[in-house]
């Protein structure tokens, strides 16, 4: 089943630098898409590249986890990080089960901040 929601998430940056989404829904789009919960916050977000000092091009975020009506979705999405728009471009495939069946969850999509000063960069 293919729903097209509007995702919100809350980020938090500890004085280390170290980010993390600790909240979130789902809203809109399809009837179905409030069903859909997020669970298991914490979820730790990294630069994965470059590997090397500079902006940061693609992150991972981890423990990501979402229930449905007929099963959940749980793994490391990959994002890939502008810092000139703020945007997150998603587009990943995690685990998941649908009616006690295996079956991989396809998540897609961009994510866009809402503080405009944000800059992800690798040290």
């Amino acid at each position: 089943m293919n729903l097209t929601c509007n995702l919100s998430l809350n980020v938090s940056v500890d004085s280390a630098g170290n980010a993390k989404i600790t909240g979130g829904s789902l809203s809109a789009g399809n009837a179905l898409c409030p069903s859909v919960v997020l669970t298991n916050f914490d979820w730790p977000i990294s630069a994965t590249a470059p590997s090397s000092p500079g902006a940061a091009t693609q992150l991972a975020i981890a423990n990501f986890k979402a229930n449905t009506l007929t099963g959940n979705c749980a793994g490391t999405l990959t994002v890939a990080w502008n810092n000139s728009t703020k945007q997150a471009t998603v587009a990943s495939t995690v685990s998941g089960t649908s009616l006690g069946m295996s079956k991989p969850c396809t998540i897609n999509g961009v994510l866009s901040s809402s503080n405009s000063s944000v800059s992800i960069n690798v040290t």
